[in-house]
C-alpha cells in the first residue's frame, strides 16, 4: 500500500451466520460488501453513546455466552474513520475486531428491521 494512501487495512472475524446474511444482502441488492462495511462503521461512530455488548467482548471460549467467530475478513477503511474506531474500541475496553463485529451486527439488525417493515 502506498504511503500516501488514505486507507488502512484491517482484519476481523465474524460468525458464519453473519457471513451468510452479508452474502445474501450483496447478492440481493448488488451493494458491494465494502460499502456495507463502511456504512456499518460510520453508523457506530455516529451513535451518541455506542456500546459493545459484553457477549461480543467475551474472549473465554469455555464460557457458554462466548460467540464463536470463525470467518476471517479484511477490508480497507478510511484512516480517519479507522482512528476513530480504534479510539471507540479503547473506550469500550475491547479491541478493534470486537467493535467491527458489533458494528456489523447492529447494522444487520437495523437492515433486517427495515426490510421486514418494522422501521
Amino acid at each position: 500500500m502506498p504511503k500516501n494512501d488514505k486507507r488502512a487495512y484491517t482484519t476481523f472475524y465474524i460468525t458464519e451466520a453473519l457471513e451468510a446474511d452479508l452474502k445474501e444482502i450483496t447478492e440481493r441488492t448488488g451493494v458491494p460488501r465494502a460499502k456495507i462495511y463502511d456504512r456499518a462503521f460510520r453508523d457506530i461512530i455516529g451513535k451518541a453513546a455506542p456500546q459493545v455488548s459484553e457477549k461480543v467482548k467475551n474472549r473465554k471460549k469455555t464460557d457458554p455466552e462466548y460467540i464463536a467467530r470463525s470467518v476471517f475478513k479484511g477490508c480497507y477503511v478510511d484512516r480517519e474513520l479507522h482512528a476513530k474506531m480504534k479510539e471507540l474500541a479503547a473506550q469500550n475496553d475491547c479491541n478493534l475486531a470486537c467493535l467491527i463485529y458489533q458494528a456489523l451486527i447492529d447494522w444487520m439488525a437495523r437492515y433486517k428491521a427495515i426490510v421486514s417493515g418494522l422501521i
